[in-house]
């Protein structure tokens, strides 16, 4: 399988972001540093993604997933959890019948987090994963305020 025939994602990191006619609304976004005043207050990440699913892809269950990892790729666990951070869903996406045979279909997603505990200073990386396949990161660093 081609880059091509594999879903593409552009993402990122924001505050808050939803999805409302078929488009992206994000607020506080493109960000790629969070300064940290008080280490055991909760961080909030949101990640905006717009996903095109190619052509042949679509009316078939795609399976999605999203990982926090350390900027080592290790998985991370949230201060009085014991699994990592990870989101898991899917999503079917289907044709339009004004969609042009071939052409990949555009699907705006949002992904928000919930609040996350024990962050420390360092770098970390959101994971995105469309239909197995690693498709996408978006790094970031926590520094001192």
């Amino acid at each position: 399988m081609s880059a091509v025939d594999r879903p593409q994602a552009a993402m990122m990191l924001c505050d808050f972001a939803q999805v409302a006619d078929g488009k992206l609304y994000i607020l506080g976004g493109g960000w790629s540093q969070i300064n940290m005043q008080d280490p055991d207050a909760p961080v909030f990440v949101t990640l905006a993604v717009d996903l095109s699913i190619p052509w042949d892809l679509a009316n078939r269950p795609i399976p999605i997933a999203v990982d926090l990892v350390t900027e080592d790729y290790e998985p991370f666990v949230p201060r009085g959890e014991e699994e990592p951070l990870r989101m898991e869903g899917g999503i079917t996406v289907g044709r339009p019948p004004w969609a042009r045979a071939g052409v990949p279909l555009h699907i705006p997603l949002v992904f928000p987090f919930p609040p996350i505990f024990g962050l420390q200073q360092g770098g970390y990386v959101v994971r995105l994963f469309v239909d197995g396949n690693d498709t996408e990161t978006a790094p970031f660093q926590i520094v001192p305020a």
